[in-house]
C-alpha cells in the first residue's frame, strides 16, 4: 500500500481523531494560550502598533506555537524573524500589520486570503503563528514543509504560500473529522508522518508530480499520473530556455517510472535486486550517429589476437525497446537529454514513423521495419515512452524537423517566479534582494531585445546557500557568495553569449551599473592614438571580484536604472 493511501486510510480509519478526551484537553491548552494574547493585541489594534508591539506579538504568538507541538528549533526561526522587524521603516511597518488584518478578516469570513505579498517581515512558522492567534481553528501549528509533505502524500497540489496550504490541508481533514480541534491535527499528522506512515514502498505521489504542478503545466502533471495521456502522447519534448528546469523534470519524471514497477502481489514489492531497469538516459551530441542509437557494427580483436571481427551491436534504443517488448506489465522510459543537438533523422532513420502513437506494437495501425544490418523485424512496443529535453535557444523550435515536430508532443517550459518565491528564503528577498523580482525584471528586458526564448531560468537561483527555513540556519555570507556565483560565473557569461556582437543592447539591457566599458576609455584614445583608427567603444558585463558580492548585489538592486 503506499503512503498516501495509508495517511488516507489513516484519516478515515483511526480512532484516534474521536478520541475526545484528547481532543477537549489539547483545545482547552490551546485556548489557554492563545487568548490572553488575542485579548493583550485586539485585531482591530493590529494596525496601529508600534514595531516594539508588534515584536511583543510575535514572539508570543510563536512560544505559543511551541508549546503547542514543542518543535524548539523554531526558536531559531524567531530570532531571524525579530531581527528582519527591526529593519522595518515605518511605513513598510503600517503596511504589514494592515495586510495582518485583512488576512484575518479573510480567513475569518471563509475567503481565501491574499497571497503574502513579495517583501512581507513574517514567514513561515512566525506569520501563521500570529495569525492563529485570531482564527487558531482555521490553521494548524505545523510547518510549512510538514503541511506540504502531507499534501503531497494526498495527492493534493500545493501552492507554495504557507497560509493557503496550511488551509487547504484543514478544510481536507475538516471534511472527514469536522470537530476535531486543529491543534490535534498537527499533532496526528505529525505522528503518522513520523511514526506510523513510514514506508519503504513505491510511492504513487511522486516528486515529478508536484514539480510539475508548481511549474504549472497540467499537461506535464497528467502525463505523470494518468497512463491514458501518456498513451495518447508517448513522446515529449521539453522545451525552453536555460534554467527552467528541463532536465530536472525529466529526472523527476523518470523516477516515477522506477519506484512503480509492477509487483508480484499486492503487498509484496520487489526487492531492488529484482526490479528491471526500466529507464535508461542518453544525451545527443552533433556526432551522435544512427549506430549509436539503433544498431550498428561494432569491430572487436577475436581471441586468437589477430585481425578483426564484426559483431551486430543494438543501440540504447533497441536495446530499451526489446526490454520493454518483454515485460509488458511494466512501463519503459528513455529520456534523450539535448535532443536538438543530433541530425534526428540521421539517427532515427526509417524508426521515426514507428514511434508513432497508432503505429506501435499492438496498436491500431501497427508498423514493422526491417532494421538494415541484423535484418530484424522490428516494431516499438506501446509501453516504451520518450522524453526529450531542448534548449531553445540551442536552436529555434521553427527549425526542428517537421517529421520530429508531427511525432513529438511539445511541453514549453518558462522561468517561473513563484517557485523562487517558495522554494527561497524569505519568499527570495535575502541580502536586500528581491531575487524573483530583479529576474522578472531581466527577463522582461531580454524579451524586448531579443526573444523570449533567451529569458533566464530561475533554476540558477535555486541554490541550497539560498534555501533555509530560518534565519539562524542562513548563513548570509554564503547567501551573498551564491548570488555572486550565480550572477558571474553563470548568467553574465550567458548573457554576454548572448549579446556578443551587440554590446550597445547589452548596455541597454542592464543600464551602466551592471556593465563596464572594454577597454577603459584611457585605453581606448590610447588605442586611438596608436591605430590612428576610429575604435568604437564596446562593453561587457561589469566584472565583481568574490570579495566584492556586497556591490554586486547594490549594483543587482540598482537595476534597472
Amino acid at each position: 500500500m503506499s503512503k498516501a493511501d495509508l495517511l488516507r486510510r489513516f484519516l478515515d480509519e483511526d480512532p484516534e481523531w474521536e478520541n475526545q478526551e484528547k481532543n477537549q484537553r489539547l483545545s482547552a491548552e490551546d485556548r489557554a494560550r492563545l487568548d490572553p494574547i488575542r485579548k493583550d493585541y485586539p485585531l482591530d489594534g493590529l494596525p496601529s502598533l508600534s514595531g516594539e508591539e508588534f515584536k511583543k506579538l510575535v514572539k508570543r504568538a510563536t512560544k505559543a506555537w511551541i508549546k503547542a507541538t514543542s518543535p524548539g528549533w523554531i526558536r531559531k526561526h524567531l530570532t531571524g524573524t525579530l531581527q528582519a522587524l527591526d529593519r522595518l521603516g515605518a511605513e513598510q511597518l503600517a503596511t504589514a500589520l494592515e495586510s495582518l488584518k485583512e488576512m484575518v478578516e479573510a480567513i475569518q469570513s471563509g475567503e481565501a486570503p491574499a497571497r503574502v505579498p513579495s517583501g512581507f517581515p513574517l514567514g513561515g512558522v512566525c506569520l501563521v503563528a500570529v495569525l492563529r492567534v485570531y482564527v487558531p481553528d482555521r490553521l494548524m501549528p505545523h510547518t510549512p514543509q510538514a503541511v506540504r509533505n502531507a499534501l503531497a502524500s494526498l495527492n493534493l497540489s500545493a501552492s507554495g504560500d504557507e497560509v493557503l496550504d496550511n488551509l487547504l490541508l484543514v478544510d481536507y481533514i475538516r471534511r472527514k473529522h469536522q470537530d476535531v480541534p486543529t491543534v490535534r491535527m498537527a499533532h496526528l499528522i505529525h505522528d503518522f508522518v513520523f511514526e506510523r506512515g513510514r514506508t519503504n514502498e513505491p510511492s504513487d505521489s511522486p516528486a515529478a508530480v508536484h514539480v510539475a504542478a508548481n511549474l504549472g503545466h497540467p499537461l506535464l502533471t497528467s502525463w505523470v499520473k494518468d497512463k491514458d495521456v501518456r498513451k495518447r502522447h508517448p513522446n515529449l519534448i521539453l522545451h525552453g530556455p536555460p534554467g527552467t528546469g528541463k532536465t530536472f523534470l525529466a529526472k523527476e519524471s523518470a523516477k516515477w517510472f522506477e519506484e512503480n514497477v509492477s509487483r508480484r502481489a499486492e503487498d509484496e514489492p520487489l526487492a531492488t535486486e529484482e526490479r528491471p531497469k526500466v529507464v535508461e538516459w542518453v544525451t545527443f551530441h552533433q556526432t551522435y550517429s544512427y549506430e549509436d542509437f539503433i544498431e550498428g557494427l561494432r569491430p572487436k580483436v577475436p581471441e586468437g589476437g589477430s585481425g578483426l571481427e564484426y559483431d551486430v551491436e543494438p543501440g540504447i534504443f533497441l536495446d530499451i525497446c526489446r526490454r520493454a517488448a518483454s515485460d509488458p506489465d511494466n512501463d519503459y522510459l528513455l529520456v534523450i537529454d539535448e535532443i536538438n543537438r543530433a541530425n534526428i533523422s540521421k539517427v532515427f532513420g526509417e524508426l521515426i514513423t514507428l514511434i508513432d502513437p497508432d503505429k506501435r506494437q499492438g496498436a491500431e495501425h501497427e508498423c514493422a521495419v526491417t532494421l538494415p544490418v541484423s535484418k530484424e523485424r522490428f516494431t516499438v512496443p506501446g509501453n516504451l515512452y520518450l522524453i526529450g529535453t531542448m534548449n531553445s535557444t540551442d536552436r529555434s523550435i521553427a527549425l526542428i524537423d517537421i517529421a520530429l515536430r508531427r511525432r513529438f508532443s511539445f511541453v514549453e517550459l518558462v522561468p517561473n517566479y513563484d517557485v523562487l518565491r517558495s522554494k527561497l528564503f524569505n519568499h527570495g528577498q535575502i541580502a536586500g534582494l528581491d531575487i524573483p523580482a530583479f529576474l522578472e525584471r531581466l527577463n522582461e528586458r531580454i524579451a524586448a531585445l531579443l526573444d523570449p526564448e533567451h529569458r533566464i531560468g530561475h533554476s540558477y537561483f535555486l541554490d541550497g546557500r539560498l534555501r533555509s527555513d530560518t534565519a539562524d540556519d542562513l548563513d548570509m555570507e554564503a547567501a551573498k557568495q551564491a548570488i555572486w556565483e550565480a550572477w558571474t560565473l553563470q548568467i553574465a557569461s550567458l548573457l554576454e553569449e548572448y549579446f556578443y556582437g551587440k554590446s550597445e543592447r547589452l548596455k541597454a539591457l542592464l543600464g551602466m551599473s551592471l556593465v563596464e566599458p572594454y577597454p577603459n576609455q584611457a585605453r581606448l584614445d590610447a588605442l586611438r592614438d596608436e591605430l590612428e583608427a576610429d575604435v568604437a567603444q564596446t562593453y561587457r558585463v561589469k566584472r565583481f571580484d568574490a570579495s566584492e558580492a556586497d556591490q554586486l548585489i547594490a549594483a543587482l538592486n540598482a537595476f534597472p536604472e
